[in-house]
């Protein structure tokens, strides 16, 4: 937050693109700043950045099926749901994947 420079949580990329120019982004809030957009407004800023970047077509991110706070989060950043949506993670469940092209 800009007025007390507290931080509220966290936003970025997971490793560099892969061979495509894809990469994988995620973010993360403490509780008490959940609720507030601030999750969507650092996911946007950060897809503007990375896909104004040279070689950089697509942003995909993974998300729990169950988590409709950070499947709204992604949507309000202009994610869509991937096709195919289900990505299998070994050992760790199911996750839906979510991409936003350049």
């Amino acid at each position: 937050r800009r007025h007390d420079e507290r931080a509220l949580g966290t936003v970025g990329f997971h490793g560099p693109p892969d061979g495509t120019g894809s990469a994988e982004v995620g973010y993360g809030l403490q509780e008490r700043a959940r609720g507030h957009g601030h999750a969507t407004a650092a996911l946007r800023a950060l897809a503007v950045w990375g896909l104004g970047q040279p070689g950089s077509p697509t942003l995909r991110a993974r998300v729990d099926p169950g988590n409709q706070a950070s499947q709204g989060v992604l949507r309000r950043a202009g994610f869509l749901l991937a096709d195919p949506p289900v990505l299998q993670d070994l050992g760790e469940g199911v996750d839906l994947r979510y991409e936003r092209r350049g």
